[in-house]
């Protein structure tokens, strides 16, 4: 009886699974859950890490590899409102419309990926018989629920749906289908060392990183691709004498997206100013820092009532400021340990379209 209770104690205590899908017979989503505060998505292709999607604590993240250099963003509640769109049907129909089907024929008590499992042989929307195996396990239905209902959380709102295509309903999970396969479904705890976003880089690390920095100094969008910018050159007064444009641009990286960046002089000095839409909630600081660079001397602080920080990058020998408006992050950052608060006390009193400013995806 006491091994019994201890048994069910420890499945009570360890509520952990990680569950792995192919998707389109090549692309790896794996789930690792730990709780409702620790969910992480990995997607991989070919055995290389496209990006990871977090939730952390109620925040959102995702983060993905260039150049070696890790960033990560925080995702806005705007962005993935989702409400909850759970489905449900019976073993003749299902209301997901990526899994629409009639079931032709079942067949029982067969084995897939050490599931008990049914073939069922079905009709699709266009009339087409295709065979898919599906299982009733119970556990893995409801984890496969709670990854679904995080995923939504994560994902925009045009692509919610996509998160239900494991379920078709009434108890059932698909474990292979024409573009699905489950590889892998464990219960067991996971370390919470894996869901740690916040890098510690060392100093060779941070010199590479450093290296990739300094160009955005002298580049708009930091040298990568980029188009015609579309907002940030009527931020300031075209007769402002202080302020001189040397160029600008919409930055189309996949680290820079949503960002217009823009390379001013003013007082024999050169001030980068980025522009980041609500999309993407964290600055230039946080966001460095999330990627491992030691930031010092912040201060936080409010302009015209806005949310404002400030920090030195010693690595860069580089001031930023960045301040927080309602649609938009505007982030300014320019050489040496100077006072950029004066700098961003103009640029708040300057013409500026809307406060209502969101970049277009």
């Amino acid at each position: 009886m006491g091994a019994i209770l201890i048994l069910l104690f420890s499945s009570l205590l360890y509520a952990d699974f990680t569950i792995s899908y192919l998707i389109d017979n090549k692309i790896k989503q794996t789930v690792y859950y730990k709780d409702d505060n620790h969910i992480m998505f990995q997607i991989e292709d070919s055995e290389k890490t496209l990006e990871k999607l977090f939730i952390i604590n109620s925040k959102k993240y995702i983060s993905f590899e260039e150049n070696g250099i890790e960033h990560i963003f925080e995702i806005s509640d705007k962005l993935s409102d989702n409400s909850d769109n759970n489905v449900s049907s019976d073993n003749n129909s299902s209301s997901n419309s990526d899994v629409n089907f009639s079931v032709l024929r079942v067949d029982n008590n067969i084995s897939f990926n050490q599931q008990k499992a049914s073939r069922w042989i079905v009709k699709d929307a266009s009339g087409e018989k295709k065979s898919i195996i599906v299982t009733d396990n119970k556990a893995l239905y409801k984890d496969i629920k709670k990854s679904i209902e995080a995923l939504k959380k994560i994902l925009p709102k045009s692509k919610a749906d996509e998160a239900s295509i494991f379920d078709v309903g009434n108890g059932w999970t698909i474990l292979k289908s024409e573009n699905l396969e489950l590889l892998k479904y464990k219960e067991s705890p996971l370390d919470l060392a894996l869901f740690k976003i916040n890098k510690e880089l060392d100093k060779n690390e941070q010199k590479e990183l450093s290296k990739e920095i300094e160009k955005c100094f002298t580049n708009v969008c930091c040298g990568k691709s980029s188009t015609n910018p579309q907002e940030i050159n009527s931020y300031l007064n075209e007769d402002n004498k202080k302020w001189k444009l040397l160029s600008s641009a919409k930055c189309n990286y996949k680290s820079q997206k949503n960002i217009e960046s823009a390379i001013y002089s003013y007082d024999n000095k050169f001030i980068t100013v980025e522009m980041i839409s609500k999309n993407i909630l964290l600055g230039k600081i946080d966001s460095l820092k999330k990627e491992g660079l030691e930031v010092s001397n912040i201060k936080n602080l409010k302009l015209e009532g806005y949310e404002t920080k400030e920090g030195y990058i010693p690595s860069v020998d580089a001031t930023v400021v960045d301040i927080t408006l309602p649609s938009a992050t505007i982030s300014l950052y320019a050489k040496g340990n100077i006072n950029l608060i004066k700098n961003a006390k103009e640029l708040l009193k300057l013409k500026f379209k809307s406060l209502n400013y969101t970049l277009s995806n």
